[in-house]
């Protein structure tokens, strides 16, 4: 609902729309880079990195944002999951990109008028959303169990 005020206020457009869901979405990635910051400069690996003499700089690279790296990868796939569904939504409702721009969004607003007769119009912009939405959530999944993380929420 905030992605479509803030979309509705900056106005139609792809770029828009991307801008509103970052605007939304930004706070998930700065709880788990934090989480995993937290977490990560308590391990023994961080001590034993500042004990050796290396500079903070390369303690802060190598032991703590590497680690932090798979999480937000994670967290990235599941959120494009669920960034796929507003920005077709937000396309159907004449905020997603212009005219011009293919869009599944707006390609199922088209279809809107021929569902009853054609039902293929509806259905061949319609399934690529649920299944590359269903697709990234998959891999998020299984990202998340290669890497070993605890449950995203």
């Amino acid at each position: 609902m905030a992605a479509l005020a803030v979309a509705g206020v900056l106005g139609g457009g792809g770029t828009e729309v991307l801008f509103a869901l970052a605007l939304v979405g930004w706070m998930r990635y700065a709880r788990v880079i934090r989480a995993e910051t937290l977490s990560t400069a308590a391990s023994d690996n961080v001590a034993l990195g500042r004990l050796s003499g290396v500079s903070s700089m390369r303690v802060a690279i190598d032991h703590l944002l590497t680690p932090v790296g798979p999480a937000i990868i994670v967290v990235m796939t599941k959120h494009l999951a669920r960034a796929i569904l507003p920005i077709s939504g937000l396309g159907f409702l004449g905020f997603g990109a212009s005219p011009p721009q293919p869009e599944w969004g707006a390609i199922l607003l088209e279809a809107r008028s021929y569902i009853f007769s054609a039902l293929a119009y509806a259905l061949l912009p319609g399934l690529p959303i649920i299944i590359s939405a269903l697709a990234f959530n998959l891999s998020g999944d299984l990202l998340r169990d290669r890497v070993g993380l605890a449950e995203q929420k």
